[in-house]
């Protein structure tokens, strides 16, 4: 999963994506989100037209080409150790049930494939989307006060840019006092980010800053930690 920075700040890049869908937790995530559904292991196989985070119009187009239907739900990711989240999202259901996905991966996060847990309640109005946006599930996998912090503000900025017209990644347009708790916020989880991976990133795994060394060889040298 690529994590942004503030954008004056190089990203982090950090072991995240989708989860074992047998793993306990997992499963008592999915039932928290949709009581009853199992989650599915689906290959991206992204189709010609399709764009990256427009998964209801892709799915759509589809049916309107080939028949079937959408299939509403949402796309699982974990950073390992410390949090999972849950993504809105839709792919396309066969006549005979089988299920596609066929949303590409945005090019700076490259993923072959999704867990995508269904859910017939997490439906997409199309005539007022406004009023079906939907923000992502989170939940801390440690009990870290700097996780909390980290979803809190991740849940504050998804409101914000609900409810804004113009925001998105950094900078933003719109109005003042929403562009100044933005950069608030980003300023923030940029701090929270990095002081997380320092202390939840094994020492056998890449480093977050993409150095590409192992994180013991680099930020995670006992002189570069802090206890």
């Amino acid at each position: 999963m690529f994590v942004p920075f503030a954008a004056t700040e190089p990203p982090i890049k950090i072991l995240a994506g989708p989860p074992d869908p047998a793993a306990p937790h997992v499963l008592a995530f999915c039932n928290r989100i949709s009581p009853g559904a199992r989650p599915v292991r689906l290959p991206i196989r992204a189709e010609p037209g399709c764009l990256p985070r427009e998964c209801f119009p892709n799915v759509q187009q589809k049916v309107e080409r080939e028949g079937g239907h959408i299939r509403y739900g949402w796309a699982l990711w974990e950073w390992p150790r410390v949090f999972i989240e849950a993504e809105h999202h839709a792919v396309h259901e066969a006549p005979d049930g089988s299920l596609t996905d066929v949303t590409p991966s945005i090019p700076e996060d490259p993923q072959t494939a999704r867990l995508f847990l269904p859910d017939n309640a997490a439906v997409y109005d199309f005539d007022n989307p406004n009023e079906t946006c939907r923000d992502n599930i989170r939940q801390a996998l440690a009990h870290d006060a700097q996780i909390e912090e980290y979803l809190r503000l991740e849940a504050d900025l998804a409101g914000i840019r609900m409810r804004t017209p113009g925001t998105g990644m950094v900078p933003v347009s719109g109005p003042d006092a929403a562009r100044a708790r933005i950069q608030t916020i980003v300023k923030r989880s940029s701090y929270l980010k990095r002081e997380i991976a320092m202390r939840h990133t094994p020492q056998g795994a890449p480093c977050f800053c993409g150095s590409g060394q192992k994180f013991k060889r680099c930020h995670g040298t006992p002189r570069r930690i802090r206890r």
